[in-house]
């Protein structure tokens, strides 16, 4: 049935679950037109994944944590591979702030899902809307680590891509700008600054075998990226330790005052 003018329509809203309960529906609306809206009632994912499959025309869809997104946080590629089988198009479809899948997958460490995605030829070097990030700006904001790695062997990737936020950092600057090793728990603080570190070592060594990347490249403030990790007056021992080794890094890759 139609809706408004924007001459969308639904799909017959699909119920399958126990006792005829109405239970909470959940949406995975379609944007783009034509569209369509499925609403899908206690359906497992399985089900829901086959039922995305067998919808057309898809040209686009509005993600969330009961959709694609909430399987690729959990790294379910053969389902995802099943919907971009089906669906190529929806590679390259994109939720409210401009993140597409790839966006998502790197941001979750989903580095099965990021296999499926690249192989589908997602742009990985795509910008959300929201902040201008690229996929692999996400992976290093969530330290994650393996989508780093993942996205570094694609031969395609561009490290040079500034944010449109944030002082128009780069992936390397963001990696060691404004750095918290954040909760109060060592373990976790810990855990936090290894990974931070492991990911600068990946971008550096990556920079060492690129010419064309310079370490020095300023960021969109005009702050060179030492700057970043000199500031060590307000931190406390065991930060200003991880400071000292994120800068001795930089220097040893040409980091330069």
């Amino acid at each position: 049935m139609a809706m408004g003018s924007h001459g969308e329509s639904f799909v017959a809203c699909l119920r399958q679950g126990t006792g005829g309960s109405e239970g909470e529906k959940y949406l995975l609306p379609l944007r783009h037109s034509p569209a369509f809206v499925i609403s899908v009632n206690h359906l497992a994912i399985n089900n829901t994944i086959d039922l995305i499959v067998t919808v057309k025309p898809l040209t686009s869809i509005i993600m969330d944590s009961h959709g694609l997104v909430g399987q690729i946080a959990k790294n379910k590629a053969k389902d995802l591979a099943k919907v971009v089988k089906a669906h190529p198009e929806i590679v390259d479809a994109t939720d409210d702030d401009g993140m597409m899948l790839l966006h998502h997958a790197a941001k979750d460490n989903a580095v099965e899902c990021i296999a499926v995605l690249l192989d589908a030829d997602a742009r990985i070097n795509a910008q959300d809307t929201k902040h201008g990030w690229t996929p692999m700006h996400h992976a290093v904001e969530a330290l994650s680590v393996q989508a780093v790695k993942a996205l570094l062997a694609a031969p395609s990737l561009d490290l040079t891509v500034q944010a449109t936020a944030y002082g128009g950092y780069t992936p390397l600057i963001l990696t060691v700008v404004n750095i918290d090793c954040g909760d109060d728990m060592a373990d976790v603080r810990a855990d936090q600054c290894d990974r931070r570190e492991t990911i600068l070592r990946d971008i550096l060594v990556y920079y060492s075998e690129h010419d064309d990347l310079d370490v020095n490249a300023l960021a969109g403030n005009d702050t060179h990226i030492l700057a970043f990790v000199e500031d060590i007056t307000k931190h406390s021992d065991y930060e200003r330790s991880f400071y000292a080794r994120m800068a001795e890094m930089l220097i040893n890759h040409g980091a330069a005052r």
